[in-house]
């Protein structure tokens, strides 16, 4: 009784008034774009492949350009 004041009981929707308006649908259903997940389960004794780091690209704080370091910018 401790969430009496704070809770409403609510009718079930067979109490609940109709409308004259159809009913909601969810959006349909897009195939997403790219190449679909795997979908094989792994075995409880297989590894799962190390992930490869992908380089990333240098860039001079002041020059925002690629193929610059901070060692070759002038102060």
């Amino acid at each position: 009784m401790c969430y009496h004041p704070i809770i409403n009981l609510v009718n079930g929707p067979n109490m609940w008034p109709s409308t004259s308006y159809d009913d909601v649908l969810p959006p349909p259903f897009r195939k997403p774009i790219g190449r679909p997940k795997k979908r094989r389960r792994k075995e409880h004794d297989e590894q799962t492949p190390a992930k490869k780091l992908t380089p990333r690209r240098r860039r001079a704080k002041k020059a925002e350009q690629p193929k610059h370091s901070k060692a070759s910018q002038p102060t």
